[in-house]
Parts: C-alpha cells; structure tokens; sequence
C-alpha cells in the first residue's frame, strides 16, 4: 500500500513476454512478442501516471508538496507514528492479521 491510499503497488517485473494461442488441434502455444519500443514505454508510463492521478484524485489525497517536509514524529517516535498510521488508514498493526482492513466490531456494526 502506498501511504494508507489503497494503491496495490507491485515492485519488480510483471510482464510476460507473449501470448499463449491455442492452435487448430486445441494445444496452447506460446508466441513471443517483440521488444517494447521507448514510445510504446513512454506511453504506458503516461497512461499508468494519469490513472494514477485520476484516483488519487477521486479518493482526496493529494502528491502536492509530498515529501517537502520532515515527519518529526516518525524519525522521534517510530513505533508511535506506526499505531497512528495504521489507525488512520484502518489496518490492523498488530496481532493475526498485520494489515489487513479491521473488521467492525459488534458495537460498530449495530449502530449503523
């Protein structure tokens, strides 16, 4: 998760370099696709940044200004800066489910 945003980001390569077809007896076979060229690159990285952009957008928080200023509590108190962020993302910190969303409590449920 990116800051409590709800973005999946994946680190590393996924791709996959071709398509499986199925051929005229139904067996799959494999067919490599060409090298992406930097263009098609550039455009990907543009459309990936605007979609981005366009939930960010939809959900509130916003990239302006982010990382011009120093989180004192986080380099003072880690793990205190921890609980808050989780609590306000709504993720579970500690115990059998580290990150996950918290499941609402019978209390929380009946009043709404």
């Amino acid at each position: 998760m990116l800051g409590g945003v709800g973005l999946g980001i994946r680190w590393g390569p996924n791709f996959v370099g071709g398509q499986y077809v199925r051929d005229a007896e139904g067996q799959l076979c494999f067919h490599t696709l060409p090298r992406p060229t930097p263009e098609e690159v550039t455009q990907v990285a543009r459309w990936t940044y605007e979609g981005i952009a366009r939930v960010l957008a939809r959900q509130g928080p916003s990239l302006d200004g982010f990382g011009d200023t120093v989180d004192e509590l986080a380099d003072e108190q880690p793990a205190l800066a921890s609980c808050y962020s989780a609590s306000v993302s709504d993720c579970q910190l500690l115990g059998a489910a580290p990150g996950e969303k918290k499941r609402a409590s019978s209390s929380t449920r009946s009043a709404s």
